[in-house]
Formats: structure tokens, C-alpha cells, sequence
């Protein structure tokens, strides 16, 4: 477990787009490169077409989205616009305490986190984390970019730890569409 040294650099990192660099700094053409970075695809679907009513006025509930995803996962929902949103705010309001981050993942993480002034540490293993008072720890699962998953019963047992030290457990599930028996809330619906 590392302790990561605080930045000196407040630039957010980049990550997706840039591809004219890419050519350049690489010597391959553009027209040679399938940029999957952004996740938009060149061959693309083509989308239905869009109602007049959409671009009319703004939805002013959310009609139920939330009480729906209750009942999916089992668990209370919050609904968000985007978990890059949640990366960029649970630092600002979680109270300036340790941090446990993946060694390797979405390196967002890690910048918001250290820009809010916390006291950031790594893990290669979840299991290894000892939580102290307060402790935060943050899961990718599946991680990215290794696509490592952690169990359920692993991420619940730390979440109990946690718990038990009035910490925090954060569980990034952006790419868990894929699997969802994978998720923490598949079967769990008493969760810390």
C-alpha cells in the first residue's frame, strides 16, 4: 500500500479525444485510427427520430426513475447525471479524511480525491486495506482500465469493516451493465 504524494499540477487529467495529437505524435494518419476514447462509434446505429416535444420544454420529474431502480437493485437510489459527476463531487462533501483508491484505475479518481486534499493511499488488494476511523475506500469494479472484478461478498465485508469505523465505502459500477450479476446489488438487498 502507497501513500500517493500530493499534486503539484491541478490540471484534471485528459483522457478521450485528442486524436489529431495522436497522429501526429504516432506518425499515423487519422483516417488509420478506430478512436474508441470517447465512445463514439463511426459505424453508428442510426437513432430514431427525436419528438418536437423534446425540444419544447424540459422534464420536470423523473417520473418514477428512481422508484424503479429501487425496485431493481433493492436498494435506496439517488438518481445523478452521470458517475462523472459522483467522482468529481463525493470528495468535495465526504469530510477531508484517508483515502483508499485502486493502484491502477480511472485516474479521475485519484485527482479529485487528492484536489479536495485528502489523504490519498493505494491498494493492489482490497482485502489488505486495515480501516481506520473514518477511512474512505473507493472500488472500481469492474476496474478500469484492468477489468479486475471484486466479489460481492469481498466488497460486503469491507463495507461492514467500514461500518464499523463510521467510514465510507464507494463502489463505482460504471461498466457493471455488462454483467449485473456481478454487482454488489445483485441478491443483496440489505446492504451497510
Amino acid at each position: 500500500m502507497e501513500r500517493v504524494e500530493p499534486m503539484n499540477n491541478l490540471q484534471p487529467p485528459h483522457h478521450g479525444g485528442r486524436l489529431q495529437a495522436a497522429a501526429r505524435q504516432f506518425k499515423i494518419p487519422v483516417n488509420d485510427w478506430l478512436d474508441l476514447s470517447t465512445g463514439i462509434n463511426p459505424f453508428s446505429w442510426q437513432p430514431p427520430p427525436i419528438p418536437q416535444s423534446v425540444w419544447q420544454c424540459l422534464p420536470d420529474t423523473y417520473d418514477g426513475l428512481e422508484q424503479a431502480a429501487h425496485r431493481f437493485y433493492g436498494a435506496p437510489m439517488m438518481a445523478i447525471p452521470g458517475s462523472q459527476w459522483a467522482i468529481q463531487t463525493l470528495p468535495a462533501v465526504i469530510p477531508s479524511n484517508r483515502v483508499w483508491l485502486p493502484r491502477e484505475a480511472y485516474e479521475e479518481h485519484r485527482f479529485w480525491w487528492q484536489y479536495h486534499q485528502h489523504d490519498v493511499r493505494t491498494y493492489a488488494a482490497l482485502d489488505a486495506i486495515e480501516p481506520a476511523f473514518r477511512d474512505v475506500v473507493v472500488v472500481v469494479n469492474p476496474n478500469n482500465p484492468t477489468a479486475e472484478f471484486e466479489s460481492s461478498a469481498t466488497l460486503l465485508q469491507m463495507a461492514h469493516r467500514l461500518q464499523a469505523q463510521d467510514g465510507h465505502m464507494i463502489i463505482d459500477e460504471a461498466f457493471m451493465d455488462c454483467t449485473p450479476e456481478q454487482s454488489v446489488f445483485h441478491g443483496n438487498k440489505t446492504l451497510p
